[in-house]
């Protein structure tokens, strides 16, 4: 189980929040899709999703499935990661 010492921080790089700003005012439900994403990423980043090694770097890619029923977008990112934080370096979302 993990403890509160093992979350990791969530960082949006700058073109990722112009993103979120943008995706918050097209997609109902966005920031709650968003926000149980970023919730799962800081509990369990480095064992949910598939990764590429690329020039010494470990890239992440997940996707969030939508939920038609509840209305909620799908959303991928792109992400790095070290013993602190999860960095966003990419995020796509649509229903």
């Amino acid at each position: 189980m993990n403890s509160w010492k093992s979350l990791k921080e969530i960082v949006e790089e700058a073109d990722v929040a112009n993103n979120i700003d943008k995706y918050t005012k097209e997609l109902n439900r966005f920031v709650e899709s968003y926000d149980a994403l970023k919730w799962l990423l800081a509990h369990k980043g480095q064992s949910i999703a598939n990764f590429k090694i690329i020039e010494g770097v470990k890239y992440y890619l997940y996707a969030q499935a939508a939920d038609e029923v509840a209305g909620t977008p799908r959303i991928v990112v792109l992400y790095t990661c070290d013993d602190n934080a999860i960095y966003i370096e990419g995020i796509d979302a649509h229903l």
